[in-house]
């Protein structure tokens, strides 16, 4: 979140973003769009998981107080909303980018979609009730826009055979039609050191001496699950 902060400030300060080429500031606008949709991305999910969270819009400076109150769960979903909106605009459907693994159109569409119907649902209160918004049908509403425009683009379609979108995954065949969104680690050079090592490591390399504490994303199975196979 702190580094989308950095990125959704910063853009729109430089020079090439106002006065730069076309592709500039097409480049630029696509970077901001991205930044928006991920602090949008990652404060839904901490909601979903959390609940109520302190809630930072800018970028962290040595002076600023780290220890903030929550900030109420709506609060936090009509931003994440409003990031998401704004980049919609901001990213290429599917069939226009240059096979890379960036967001698309239909991913923020997608998600946003997702985020709306959680924010319309029952949540987990501090008083071990759960209620949902008054105005749960306008939050309805967002994922019906959403969801209806993703299908009626033509971008995305389900495979057929459910068999073979693993068969495709094992094999590396792409599916950008299928899978929207999810989290690229996978190394053509067979380096290890960006790759995620399904089983073991599941993350970006993270260092170890990080003042906040170290975050590796170990994958662990059960010893049922296990037994399986």
């Amino acid at each position: 979140i702190d580094r989308a902060n950095l990125v959704i400030e910063k853009i729109p300060q430089m020079t090439q973003f106002t006065n730069g080429t076309a592709q500039d500031k097409s480049d630029l606008n696509r970077m901001l769009g991205e930044a928006k949709f991920l602090r949008g991305f990652y404060y839904a999910e901490l909601v979903r998981l959390f609940g109520d969270v302190p809630m930072k819009l800018k970028a962290t400076e040595a002076t600023d107080q780290l220890q903030l109150p929550r900030t109420d769960r709506y609060q936090v979903y009509t931003q994440a909303i409003k990031d998401m909106t704004e980049a919609i605009d901001l990213v290429p459907w599917a069939s226009k980018k240059v096979n890379d693994e960036r967001i698309s159109k239909g991913v923020v569409k997608g998600i946003l979609a997702r985020v709306a119907l959680t924010a319309g649902g029952y949540s987990l209160r501090q008083n071990g009730q759960t209620q949902r918004p008054d105005n749960y049908k306008d939050y309805y509403a967002i994922a019906l826009k959403q969801t209806k425009e993703v299908m009626e683009s033509g971008e995305h379609v389900l495979n057929a055979s459910y068999e073979q979108i693993f068969r495709n995954h094992c094999k590396f065949v792409l599916e950008p039609k299928e899978s929207m969104f999810e989290v690229a680690l996978y190394n053509t050079t067979g380096g290890a050191a960006n790759s995620g090592w399904v089983g073991t490591w599941n993350a970006p390399v993270a260092d170890a001496g990080n003042p906040y504490g170290r975050a590796n994303s170990f994958c662990e199975g059960t010893a049922r699950f296990r037994a399986k196979y």
